[in-house]
């Protein structure tokens, strides 16, 4: 992907959008509907939000709250990295199934050093923009781990009923 390009891709699940970045453009304060857990790819960032002052580099998992009034620049030549901006209704609705109560959700952390939670985002990210069909159970699953994993839940405690299968969720 070349510099300053921005990729919409095909997502396989209603309510979740998947974009990869490459830019070394500085972004002014904004803010996104949806959370957003991502991946930084190479380069390095540095960001202010609600949440304080962080840097994300390769292999850092990056977050976003709905809502959340944030900025980032590069620090140095640029970045890139790919992201899921996920509908909070859909964040709600696997938040209870984890076990996360009805309140408002929210990740805390607006950057993760975890190679676990990045393999898993890798995982979902692939599998949610292959051109093949994928079971939709499968990616509501790895959807589901990297919601729990990013919330700082260790386990997932599933209920045993069935979940919603993710042509569902847009009726949240």
């Amino acid at each position: 992907m070349a510099k300053n390009q921005f990729r919409m891709l095909r997502s396989a699940l209603a309510g979740v959008e998947a974009v990869e970045a490459a830019t070394h453009h500085s972004f002014s304060r904004h803010t996104h509907e949806q959370f957003g857990i991502g991946l930084v790819s190479s380069g390095a960032q540095r960001s202010l939000s609600g949440r304080g002052m962080v840097e994300a580099a390769a292999g850092d998992i990056i977050t976003v709250n709905p809502n959340e009034v944030h900025d980032g620049a590069p620090i140095g030549a640029g970045r890139s990295w790919r992201i899921l901006y996920v509908d909070p209704e859909i964040v709600t609705h696997l938040s209870r199934e984890i076990g996360g109560g009805a309140g408002r959700q929210e990740i805390p952390h607006p950057v993760i050093r975890n190679g676990a939670i990045a393999a898993r985002f890798e995982m979902l990210f692939d599998a949610m923009t292959e051109a093949e069909a994928v079971d939709g159970l499968l990616l509501e699953e790895l959807l589901l781990q990297l919601v729990a994993m990013s919330c700082g839940k260790t386990a997932i405690a599933r209920s045993g009923r069935r979940c919603r299968p993710p042509s569902a969720w847009r009726g949240l």
